[in-house]
């Protein structure tokens, strides 16, 4: 790529060179682009128009896509970004696939998009679940609705998601599954005679744990994933998990070929994105609607069911059945993933730390007296909470946010029209020595509080938002970290953790962010 040629927009020190090449002939001035910005004239705020933001040097017709590729193509796309902000600095604009987006990481610039999200915020959705909706003709849950129509269902969900009362109500169910898990990982050890064991499936026994979770929560009657004698809908629920997972894989490979050329041509990869989709939906909504069809039949006072969150909506009366089923689909789609693969990072974070397993076994012991874990307990277990933020910062499930400006903005001294996708880069914020010291060590305790100030050493907490921020912030943030409180204080109490390898795992991008090979642990009794 030839770093000579200019545009009328660009100065000599905007064109770079493709991120993944060495860093010899770049000229280092770019990272100063604030110099207009605030400087008064005329009493009015000067700032540059849009062209002038920074962009990377494309060729014609296909932009920077050949960057993309050549970095490793959508499965990289974390890091690719993260050297574009090296170069062009906190924000920059750049075509990726057919959209073009201003990229931002940078603290205040974040806080900056989410006070100006608008009353109904709009995020991007991924283009093939767009055209796959259209041409089905389905409509979905949350995460696809905008505006009115997304606000009144938000509004009813937040009462049963957010309320720190109504998810109380579950911890015991959350409990519950935890024990069962350990319990059989413990039975296994006892059979085999042996002191340790090796989990090479994690994944999967994550996705049994977190679905289990949250289907016990929302029908208020329990699945079987992780019974001793696997329930008859065991297969279903693994079909469904394996479809979901292509759904990411293949959404993410739609990244770099335009997803209505993919369709209209029914390319291979549109065919098995369809297919997973269709599957995951199929499979989710019969078990929706049973379950919902069960608890309508089943009034009896007594039963279970009364505690189940599809229950309380469907008293609620805000919203018809259906409406009720495919949010509800929607969120396992959203939950199993993400929740298991937060997790997932976590253990593998935590069986490379046992200083840190020492350390959170010893707050649980002082906080529970040797109890077992209740609902009281974790208010006051704060080095876990540390654990899932620190792990969480190192690996966002989400590695970029998206909003579309609600009106003109001025950001970072540069004019962005209403309407402009922008794209947060969590995955770079969170790593940045900026705002977190030693930012690539796994250091939970960064998030306590100072006993004396009440202060903890991050310095800018919009640089670490892996839940989103405002009203349209993750609907599951709660339950999530009150399902990994439980698993994770419960697992560090009664095993230690240790890793197969010490080799270094990274992440590859399903859109989510995922490791690139399995995490193998071994457990030990403590």
């Amino acid at each position: 790529m030839d770093t000579t040629t200019t545009t009328t927009t660009m100065t000599q020190s905007d064109q770079i060179r493709c991120p993944f090449h060495h860093h010899d002939n770049i000229d280092h001035n770019h990272h100063h682009h604030h110099h207009h910005y605030n400087q008064l004239k005329n009493g009015q705020q000067q700032y540059q128009s849009f062209e002038q933001i920074p962009t990377p040097a494309g060729l014609p017709l296909i932009g920077t896509l050949y960057d993309l590729i050549r970095a490793g193509g959508a499965e990289y796309v974390h890091q690719y970004c993260d050297k574009r902000h090296e170069q062009l600095g906190p924000i920059y604009r750049e075509k990726l696939g057919n959209v073009e987006a201003v990229f931002i990481a940078d603290a205040n610039l974040v806080q900056q998009v989410y006070k100006h999200e608008g009353k109904y915020p709009q995020h991007m959705v991924p283009e093939p679940w767009i055209i796959y909706n259209q041409n089905k003709g389905i409509k979905r849950g949350l995460f696809f609705m905008e505006g009115e129509e997304w606000s009144i269902r938000r509004s009813a969900l937040n009462k049963v998601f957010l309320k720190p009362d109504i998810i109380n109500d579950y911890t015991e169910v959350f409990n519950q599954v935890v024990t069962d898990i350990l319990d059989k990982w413990s039975m296994k050890m006892v059979e085999n005679h042996v002191d340790s064991l090796l989990i090479d499936g994690l994944e999967k026994e994550l996705y049994n744990w977190s679905i289990e979770s949250l289907g016990t929560m929302i029908f208020g009657r329990r699945l079987g994933c992780i019974t001793p004698q696997p329930s008859s809908a065991l297969p279903d629920i693994h079909e469904f998990v394996n479809c979901v997972q292509r759904i990411f894989i293949e959404s993410s490979n739609m990244q770099l070929i335009p997803p209505k050329l993919a369709h209209y041509f029914r390319l291979p990869v549109w065919r098995r994105f369809e297919d997973a989709a269709s599957k995951a939906l199929d499979l989710a909504f019969q078990y929706v609607n049973e379950n919902a069809r069960q608890i309508n039949n089943n009034d009896d006072e007594s039963s279970m069911n009364n505690q189940g969150i599809i229950k309380q909506l469907m008293n609620d009366g805000h919203m018809q059945l259906d409406e009720i089923s495919r949010i509800i689909v929607d969120l396992f789609i959203a939950a199993a993933d993400t929740t298991s693969h937060a997790t997932q990072w976590a253990l593998y974070l935590l069986s490379r730390h046992p200083n840190v397993q020492e350390r959170l076994c010893d707050e649980i012991e002082q906080v529970t007296g040797g109890e077992s874990i209740n609902v009281k307990h974790l208010q006051n277990l704060s080095y876990v909470k540390g654990i899932i933020k620190e792990s969480l910062r190192l690996y966002p499930v989400a590695p970029f946010l998206t909003r579309y400006l609600s009106d003109d903005l001025i950001l970072g001294g540069y004019h962005v029209p209403k309407g402009q996708l922008v794209v947060i880069s969590l995955f770079t914020t969170g790593r940045k020595n900026e705002y977190f010291d030693e930012p690539e060590k796994f250091q939970p305790e960064r998030w306590l509080r100072d006993r004396q100030n009440g202060r903890n050493r991050v310095a800018n907490s919009h640089a670490c938002l892996p839940f989103g921020l405002g009203v349209r912030s993750c609907i599951g943030r709660r339950v999530a970290e009150i399902q990994m409180q439980f698993f994770l204080s419960r697992l560090v109490q009664r095993f230690h953790i240790r890793p197969t390898s010490d080799k270094e795992i990274d992440i590859k991008l399903r859109m989510i962010t995922t490791p690139e090979k399995s995490i193998d642990l071994i457990l030990k009794h403590r």
